[in-house]
């Protein structure tokens, strides 16, 4: 059958063995170039088969972290000589596995996965493509809970054309959840109208895969109905914890003059909580190459949400001439859009740098992470550079600011052995902060020449990556105010806060849940601008040991700027009562 056949979603492919020495990192720090800090080995994930078969592996990696454990799951695609399926297993924060390796679909054709976690009920939704009949490709999803354990049965969420048909199909599936309703949004590029028109398409699920609203969303017009010259494909989906909302990025070309078809830009669409567009339709966000030239493009998109500016970062793999003398060179750009997608910032920045512009290597698969400490982003890309053998690839790195400028160079992460073999490459990462060291762990797959994988065979590993900046109280993302003079002393049987304090007990929704989170400290104290500039206060946040039965932090509280920088103490009183 036909897949869908626009550039494949990057989801992060094969790498290295377990001790393959020391890796590179990412050690950003702002308005200095970005330096390799040694870090602990590159680990080795997965173990497709013997050693020795060649035909059997691990490709496209995704990845989630859990706060509570520090634990994150990796889900990935196996590919064998006649059949796919989809695998999971927990790792920790220096990527060492701690959880067994376990198939999650026993149906053949499971691949692509997507990975989210659910701070309520502590688990995680894992959504991937499968055969649902014959060649007949549809969107999946399956809950594991946090030891790595798959729970239940797949569960079919995506209805692309009449069931049983081969001719229609849904792929390159993105999934997050939404904290303030506790749903999943699951994304997909299909065909639905007509088997060669692909669009991208939208579900809500609850935390059981249950659907809710709308059957199979439509959220993107890629020209006339029914033509299938016009495509939209590769989405990728953020959650604004702020806003209760999603933004979803896709490649997609349309009729709008001088537009053309085959002419693929990045989109965005702005959704409500429940799935209700918002705003600007298929909001354009790049401007890549001249209008109506076919030869520049636009691919492969991810986005990620960044709570203290309330923006989104979205990084893309395209060409473009000019700058560049070579339509076939393809880089990793980046474009900072506001909650609601305008453009701000630097317009379409390039931020990879794959050798002389007369190199036609491609650079691919670009993923993006958000230091919810810093303010920054990271992205990461699958490419060959200069310093590397003719035909090499790694995994590379680059900060953004939060005012989506770059930070300092691009950076190496993954070390492929033999260093100068030019058959080992690193591609397709994931990436995602690890809020626990305050730093990225990196998965993607790639191959080595030595012992004991093959020299072809592919396997997904992952690395710590160290990043992002401390947060001051000079911060451009704060709000930098004196310290709020000392409260008067009241009533000596009463402690009565100020309307900052206020503000962080309605984000923790009620003093009971913050004395048992022990952070009375914080009121006692006073509060400085890390607490509440930040989105502080995740599970995350708190100490070892003090969150057992606590299920997630409030969604919602009305405040017109959680942003407030320096409260004072609280009046001395009573400790046992709290005037609100």
């Amino acid at each position: 059958m036909n897949r869908v056949r626009r550039p494949a979603r990057r989801r992060r492919h094969r790498c290295a063995s377990l001790g393959l020495g020391a890796a590179a990192a990412l050690a950003f720090t702002s308005g200095a170039s970005a330096i390799p800090t040694p870090v602990p080995p590159q680990q080795r994930v997965s173990f497709s088969g013997l050693n020795t078969n060649a035909n059997v592996g691990g490709e496209s990696p995704a990845i989630a972290e859990n706060p509570r454990t520090g634990q994150h799951l990796i889900a990935w695609t196996r590919i064998g000589s006649t059949r796919t399926g989809v695998f999971v297993r927990l790792v920790g924060s220096d990527g060492v596995p701690v959880s067994p390796e376990v198939q999650l679909s026993t149906v053949d054709g499971a691949e692509l996965p997507a990975v989210a976690y659910d701070a309520r009920r502590n688990e995680f939704m894992v959504a991937f493509d499968r055969m649902a009949g014959p060649n007949e490709f549809e969107a999946f999803v399956h809950r594991v809970d946090a030891a790595g354990t798959p729970i239940g049965p797949d569960i079919r969420v995506s209805s692309a054309g009449p069931d049983g048909d081969p001719a229609y199909a849904a792929g390159e599936v993105d999934i997050a959840w939404g904290s303030a309703r506790d749903e999943y949004l699951v994304v997909w590029s299909g065909s639905d109208l007509s088997p060669q028109e692909y669009e991208i398409s939208a579900q809500r699920i609850t935390p059981d895969g249950t659907e809710v609203g709308p059957d199979d969303l439509r959220i993107s017009t890629a020209g006339p109905d029914g033509d299938g010259a016009y495509a939209a494909a590769s989405p990728a989906v953020a959650y604004n914890e702020r806003r209760d909302e999603y933004m979803v990025a896709w490649s997609g070309d349309d009729d709008n003059a001088p537009h053309v078809a085959r002419e693929y830009e990045i989109r965005v669409q702005r959704l409500s909580g429940d799935g209700t567009e918002i705003g600007v339709d298929d909001r354009p966000i790049t401007d890549i190459g001249t209008p109506g030239d076919t030869s520049t493009s636009g691919r492969a998109p991810d986005i990620a949400y960044q709570p203290m500016s309330d923006r989104f970062l979205v990084a893309w793999t395209g060409s473009e001439n000019p700058p560049h003398p070579t339509a076939s060179e393809d880089e990793i750009s980046t474009q900072l859009i506001e909650y609601d997608g305008t453009e701000v910032g630097p317009d379409d920045q390039r931020i990879s740098a794959t050798g002389p512009y007369v190199d036609t290597t491609q650079t691919r698969d670009p993923a993006v992470a958000a230091d919810s400490r810093s303010g920054e982003y990271v992205v990461t890309w699958g490419g060959a550079d200069a310093t590397l053998p003719l035909g090499k690839t790694e995994v590379f790195g680059q900060a953004v600011s939060p005012t989506g400028t770059e930070v300092g160079d691009d950076t190496r992460i993954t070390v492929m052995p033999a260093a100068g073999d030019a058959q080992t490459v690193a591609r397709q990462p994931a990436i995602v902060y690890d809020s626990g060291p305050g730093r990225f762990l990196v998965a993607w797959s790639g191959n080595t020449t030595v012992a004991p994988p093959d020299r072809n065979k592919l396997e997904v590993y992952a690395v710590p990556a160290l990043g992002g900046t401390s947060v001051g109280l000079t911060s451009t993302l704060c709000r930098d105010l004196p310290p709020a003079p000392a409260t008067t002393p009241g009533d000596p049987s009463k402690i009565t806060l100020t309307s900052g304090q206020l503000l962080i007990n309605q984000r923790i929704d009620q003093a009971a849940i913050r004395r048992a989170n022990g952070i009375q400290q914080w009121f006692d104290s006073g509060i400085e601008s890390r607490d509440l500039c930040q989105s502080a206060l995740g599970v995350e946040e708190l100490p070892t040991g003090a969150v057992a039965g606590y299920t997630g932090l409030p969604t919602t509280y009305e405040a017109p700027d959680p942003r407030p920088v320096v409260v004072a103490p609280a009046t001395a009183g009573d400790p046992s009562r709290v005037t609100l």
